[in-house]
């Protein structure tokens, strides 16, 4: 009846672990840096994350870089470029910056 239950107890183990190698992991350290959102229709890709954004614009020479907002497929921010200070629209699927 011993070996029975642990033979039973090993088998549900195994069950138990093959099920959670299926679903993969899906927890806040496994997400990566551009995260698939629902598409608008038509589209398809990924949303950028804000930190994405702002690597983006600190590459293209942006500083102090603040009020980050995304509404749809557009983020807005404002930040410092060559000592002015601009409004920015950000593609978030592709990254392209506009000024305003």
């Amino acid at each position: 009846m011993q070996k029975f239950l642990s033979v039973l107890l090993a088998t549900a183990a195994i069950g138990i672990g093959a099920a959670a190698a299926q679903t993969g992991s899906s927890g806040p350290m496994s997400r990566p840096s551009a995260t698939p959102q629902g598409a608008a229709p038509g589209q398809s890709g990924t949303i950028l994350s804000e930190r994405d954004v702002i690597e983006k614009l600190t590459a293209e020479g942006y500083n102090n870089v603040g009020s980050l907002k995304r509404e749809g497929n557009i983020y807005s921010a404002d930040a410092m470029k060559n000592g002015r200070k601009v409004s920015l629209s950000i593609d978030a699927r592709s990254g392209k910056v506009d000024t305003h």
